[in-house]
């Protein structure tokens, strides 16, 4: 990840706690998926959010993203981030408070 990438990441998402940002940054290391892939899954669950008239903190939202991976434990990158994020949304759905 070079600086210039993860600068537009934490700024377009809006994250300016400083924990909140090393906790992101150590997820997408730590994840098969690139910094791009990281980014089209919060458009897509931006998109969600709107077809569904609700609002996730962001912080849940990264949550959320992480626990997708999680359920990739011991398998394979089998699909791209956006589908493993909407594939999770449509069978566990959302149970964020909204701010």
């Amino acid at each position: 990840m070079n600086q210039a990438s993860i600068h537009e990441l934490l700024q377009w998402i809006g994250i300016t706690d400083e924990s909140l940002a090393q906790n992101l940054l150590h997820s997408i290391d730590e994840s098969p998926y690139s910094i791009q892939e990281w980014m089209d899954a919060l458009v897509r669950f931006q998109e969600w959010e709107v077809s569904q008239q609700r609002v996730i903190p962001i912080q849940q939202k990264l949550e959320y993203l992480s626990c997708c991976i999680e359920g990739l434990k011991g398998n394979e990158k089998l699909m791209t981030f956006p589908d493993l994020l909407s594939e999770y949304l449509n069978v566990h759905g959302v149970l964020a408070s909204e701010s």
